[in-house]
């Protein structure tokens, strides 16, 4: 993690940054090296902005809930569902701070969503739907939980009886940017709708990466050497044979490679 994501965490927990970088050492991160050779952009002003900044080390954080909030645990790291050897973190002085703040969000989701239904049981809503609560906590929320543990929170309280995955970290828009269309930059993630990078299989059965839209002169250009070296860093195999399809149109890629052997 870099020192933004410290920054972040520390700004939404409001713990300091030494002890944050201190807990995140011990949760098992890496650091980027501090090469100050470019400013740092300034941080997200909302709960909101800032969780999605720290959801991107969400899985050195999953193992604080493993023990009392599996389903946060979960969502905080998908894959730790599949993980039969996972094991809890120990809490100490300093990692029972990261968790009791992040405790304290999650506590008063269940708080507003109870009120939101209350409200709406009230106002003569029987059959309630996950949307409706939502919108109604929203309303009560005043910023004060990230959006996405609130989204959460109505999902795993009001969900289907047997839904699967009703904890999964969501990108519906509304929880990060009610103005979330193309041409306009993604709050909590990087880029912006009309762009993003894509695995694919090309005619010779190679797996390759490149970048759907037009926005950027990366666009349309194959990446061979990405998914390697995904493997090797990250110990895994990717088979886009086995891959989920999207039932979701994409952009046309353009043209051919411009890119060289090297590249």
């Amino acid at each position: 993690v870099s020192e933004y994501h410290i920054m972040a965490a520390s700004k939404l927990t409001n713990i300091d940054i030494p002890t944050m970088k201190e807990i995140m050492t011990r949760l098992g991160c890496k650091f980027w090296p501090e090469t100050q050779t470019v400013e740092l952009p300034a941080l997200p002003t909302d709960p909101t902005g800032l969780l999605s900044i720290v959801l991107q080390f969400g899985h050195h954080i999953s193992p604080l809930f493993a023990a009392n909030r599996t389903e946060w645990s979960v969502w905080f790291n998908p894959l730790s569902s599949s993980m039969d050897n996972a094991v809890p973190t120990v809490l100490d002085t300093a990692t029972q701070q990261l968790h009791d703040a992040l405790s304290q969000y999650i506590d008063l989701a269940d708080h507003i969503v109870d009120e939101a239904v209350a409200r709406l049981k009230k106002g003569g809503f029987e059959d309630l739907k996950t949307d409706h609560i939502f919108q109604i906590s929203k309303a009560l929320n005043e910023t004060k939980v990230p959006l996405a543990i609130l989204h959460a929170t109505v999902q795993t309280k009001f969900s289907s009886p047997g839904k699967k995955d009703a904890l999964m970290p969501s990108t519906t828009p509304d929880i990060f940017d009610s103005e979330n269309v193309n041409g306009k930059e993604r709050l909590g993630f990087w880029g912006f709708k009309d762009s993003g990078f894509v695995a694919r299989i090309g005619s010779d059965g190679r797996q390759y990466v490149t970048m759907i839209g037009n926005r950027y002169g990366l666009c349309g250009k194959s990446m061979s050497k990405l998914l390697p070296f995904m493997e090797i860093e990250m110990g895994i195999k990717v088979d886009l044979s086995k891959e989920f399809k999207s039932s979701f149109s994409l952009p046309r890629i353009c043209g051919d490679s411009d890119l060289s052997p090297s590249d």
